[in-house]
């Protein structure tokens, strides 16, 4: 199947990168996967949240399915997103995991996902929040593969 990542904010810190592309070399043995990093120079919080949910959605095509994960979400288990996933994946279509940068997620981007879903209650860092997104969507192609890596029960 094919995944793209668009993550807010811009470029990556040095460590989180390192594990940001450990998951995404993982993920890319089985799914063709992409990540872009969308920034915008706006240095209002809002202006920056609008400008890069405007970049983002220029790079969504009408057929794709959008997965925003954002705090006002729906609570997933990883079993769910597998599911998930492994419809947009039945139906031949793009998945489009998106994370907002360090003001958050327009709210243009939320109307126009499919479905979203909230990592948690609490509120993390975006370049942490793109490691857990890459790390889920790795266990959720793991969880349709069949693969140990995922050991709940």
């Amino acid at each position: 199947m094919q995944i793209l990542f668009l993550f807010g904010g811009g470029s990556w810190d040095a460590d989180a990168r390192t594990l940001g592309t450990d998951y995404e070399s993982r993920l890319s043995r089985t799914e063709k996967v992409s990540v872009q990093l969308i920034n915008s120079k706006e240095t209002d919080a809002g202006k920056r949240r609008t400008d890069e949910g405007a970049k983002m959605l220029k790079v969504i095509d009408d057929k794709d399915f959008v997965i925003a994960f954002d705090e006002r979400g729906a609570r997933y288990s990883s079993e769910k997103f597998a599911h998930v996933l492994e419809q947009v994946a039945s139906n031949s279509m793009r998945a489009v995991c998106i994370v907002g940068g360090a003001y958050g997620m327009s709210d243009a981007v939320r109307k126009r996902a499919n479905v979203v879903i909230s990592l948690s209650d609490m509120i993390f860092p975006h370049d942490l929040a793109r490691i857990m997104v890459l790390e889920q969507a790795y266990r959720a192609r793991a969880i349709t593969h069949g693969s140990k890596y995922h050991h709940a029960g």
